[in-house]
């Protein structure tokens, strides 16, 4: 039943998603810079409801409100991307590579 939902997810990614990488300052890192990967879903405000039933279901990241009316379903941290894309990356097509 998750592979349903980690395909759905997939999908959301691949058209109203997106998977990047920035480069973050931070003086304590040796390069004074910090790899910071992202993987990114948005909705508008008013799919506010669904993207909290994949954010509750995903339990990872975070939901921040931009000031466009737009929504982002953030998940940034190492070891949750990871996570992330393990289950995804069979299910991607458009931004498998």
């Amino acid at each position: 039943m998750m592979n349903h939902f980690y395909s759905y997810l997939a999908g959301l990614i691949d058209a109203d998603g997106s998977l990047y990488a920035r480069l973050k300052k931070n003086r304590t890192y040796r390069f004074d810079y910090q790899v910071v990967p992202s993987v990114v879903i948005f909705q508008h405000e008013k799919h506010k409801h669904s993207l909290q039933l994949i954010h509750n279901k995903l339990k990872l990241g975070a939901i921040r409100k931009r000031n466009d009316h737009m929504l982002e379903l953030v998940v940034s941290r190492h070891s949750e991307v990871k996570q992330l894309l393990e289950k995804i990356l069979p299910f991607l097509i458009i931004k498998k590579e």
